[in-house]
């Protein structure tokens, strides 16, 4: 039987699916990205211990796991990536728009000037150009969601 945080599992796939997006670290569950997102985004000096295997992010803000697969055991830390993860509590700068290098802070005082959507996000500020998202971010995806939740929770918490 499966059982959170728990290395654990029964012969169903789908167990094993869920041992897979487990942090080995903090034993919360982690998000897939892809192989080349790791690849881009790896300091060099750890490029030559990665393999061809997607593998997870761990997405636990007081975790210094960063990217993990628990197949082949490889697990790489907040030091081995060249770019702050945003979400991480040590992160500096959090970057939500890492293909611009646009950071949170710099979105929200777009939003706190009165931008109510991407559109007025962007007439303000270079976000969502220059893509690159799956070399660039370390989700491997666009920030146009991201951004997306921030104004929607400054809506929110300011209605």
């Amino acid at each position: 039987m499966y059982i959170k945080g728990s290395y654990e599992t029964t012969s169903s796939s789908n167990n094993l699916l869920e041992y897979d997006s487990i942090c080995p670290i903090c034993k919360n569950f982690g998000e897939q990205v892809k192989n080349i997102t790791v690849q881009s985004l790896l300091k060099e000096n750890f490029k030559t211990d990665i393999d061809d295997l997607d593998y997870y992010i761990c997405l636990t803000p007081t975790c210094n796991v960063v990217y993990f697969n628990n197949e082949n055991k490889n697990i790489f830390y907040e030091h081995q990536i060249t770019v702050p993860v945003h979400f991480k509590i040590n992160a500096y700068p959090k970057y939500i728009c890492y293909c611009n290098k646009i950071t949170i802070d710099d979105i929200m005082q777009i939003i706190k000037k009165g931008a109510k959507n991407i559109s007025d996000i962007m007439a303000n500020i270079h976000v969502l150009k220059n893509r690159n998202c799956e070399k660039n971010n370390p989700l491997g995806r666009c920030c146009y969601q991201d951004i997306n939740n921030l104004i929607k929770n400054h809506k929110k918490n300011n209605d």
